[in-house]
């Protein structure tokens, strides 16, 4: 890929259509308004229990866009044609979470992240100024365009079926309560009825 004349992440889309979704998905990450599986539970569009469990893998981890692009083992396949050579093998087999105490490993986990998504550090710029393949960023990015672009489907299915499910069962929760009301209703009126009966006799008498 020539990115020698690109002058902006925007022009990567136009250049690149066949993964425009997926660096528009970029993009979001980027802007902080893509939705995790972990977002979307906070926000009580799945179920709860996705805030700490991924949906793709069902581990107890959450999706966070660092699990996304590194951990979750549903999405392996994809990995190894697009992303696999720019993640060090340290973070291939250790599995991190924002509980871990090592700084160091979580520390570079977020800088290499941060160069999977086409960011990088001024003294990364100084360094790239210097190499040979000064558009290297860019290529990392188009290939992490291309994993978000070959995930985006299945994990689209996978979360429209959790929604419809959590939809079902709130229906199901209601048309319950429903039908608890109505039988409570029920039972009043048959526990009132003998009552009712008894002072009625009692007023034919006395008359």
């Amino acid at each position: 890929h020539n990115m020698r004349n690109t002058g902006s992440w925007m022009d990567l889309q136009t250049r690149h259509p066949d993964i425009k979704l997926g660096l528009q998905d970029i993009g979001k990450i980027r802007m902080g308004c893509y939705w995790t599986a972990q977002r979307l539970a906070k926000a009580g569009l799945i179920p709860k229990m996705y805030i700490e469990r991924c949906p793709f893998c069902n581990k107890n981890t959450p999706e966070t866009i660092e699990h996304m692009l590194i951990e979750c083992f549903r999405w392996n396949s994809i990995r190894h044609e697009t992303t696999i050579f720019n993640i060090p093998r340290l973070y291939r087999t250790v599995t991190i979470d924002q509980s871990t105490n090592n700084q160091a490993l979580n520390q570079g986990r977020n800088i290499m992240v941060g160069k999977l998504l086409g960011g990088e550090s001024k003294e990364t710029r100084s360094l790239l100024a210097q190499s040979r393949d000064r558009y290297s960023p860019y290529m990392k990015e188009l290939e992490t365009g291309r994993f978000m672009n070959g995930i985006r489907v299945v994990q689209t299915l996978i979360l429209d079926r959790i929604k419809i499910d959590l939809r079902l069962n709130i229906k199901k929760d209601f048309k319950n309560i429903e039908n608890q009301q109505i039988l409570g209703h029920q039972t009043e009126s048959h526990a009132l009825l003998p009552e009712t009966q008894t002072s009625c006799s009692a007023g034919s008498v006395s008359v």
